[in-house]
């Protein structure tokens, strides 16, 4: 599998968005609110835009949507803590 970033803000796996991030200031500029998406088990015809893609298209289906949050949010704790520094 192929992965890719297309800057600013998507993941593409073979030139398709799989996931995206969103980052918006607070009107009172003192936070960020992030946002993310990441398409798991959708068909193609359930896609919201016609170059995406999900991981069930790439034929990985064999996962709970528990263990994918559970990774997901050791991840991004780990880049939060390495930017913090």
């Amino acid at each position: 599998m192929h992965l890719s970033a297309k800057w600013p803000n998507d993941v593409l796996v073979a030139g398709e968005k799989i996931s995206g991030l969103l980052a918006e200031v607070v009107s009172t500029g003192q936070a960020v609110v992030i946002g993310a998406g990441l398409n798991l088990t959708q068909t193609k015809d359930q896609l919201p835009i016609e170059n995406a893609t999900s991981l069930k298209l790439h034929g990985v289906e064999n996962f709970s949507l528990d263990d994918v949050l559970v990774r997901y949010l050791a991840s991004f704790r780990r880049l939060y803590e390495e930017f913090a520094d």
